[in-house]
């Protein structure tokens, strides 16, 4: 069974072990997903040195996150749950990376609001943007990234 986080392989911004691409559903604006590059199917098989990076990479990526769109905070998930959907199982370790915002925020003349702040976010909810705005989104992340 085809993994459908490898599917995302060699695309976004790439570091030694992780991979974080735009999300194409900007509901929240610049959510994100962080992917492990080697297929893993659990936390506790992370090796080291990928524990590493993650734990150098989270203030990065937040801090990229509040600077490029004025986020108040920023959630991290890490369910797996979709590896789980049909047998044989099949997770791969990635993080949902929801910058959450108390205000409404006006990026490129589209105004956002995330109407679930304080709140857990709601993963059902879409606002797809096309390539051309997730390229743009990805590449404000970047030059952010320190």
């Amino acid at each position: 069974m085809q993994c459908h986080v490898c599917s995302f392989s060699n695309s976004g911004i790439s570091f030694n072990h992780w991979e974080l691409g735009v999300n194409v559903n900007q509901h929240y604006l610049g959510r994100c997903v962080l992917r492990l590059k080697r297929h893993c199917p659990s936390l506790s098989q992370l090796t080291s040195e990928e524990w590493t990076e993650f734990e150098e990479l989270v203030p990065k990526i937040e801090t990229s996150l509040k600077k490029s769109f004025d986020c108040v905070l920023v959630n991290w998930s890490c369910s797996m749950n979709r590896g789980f959907k049909r047998k044989p199982y099949n997770p791969h370790v990635h993080w949902h990376i929801i910058p959450r915002y108390d205000k409404q925020v006006n990026f490129k003349r589209t105004f956002y609001k995330d109407s679930e702040f304080g709140s857990v976010a709601d993963f059902t909810k879409e606002r797809l943007v096309d390539e051309n705005l997730r390229v743009e989104i990805e590449k404000i992340i970047s030059a952010n990234l320190i």
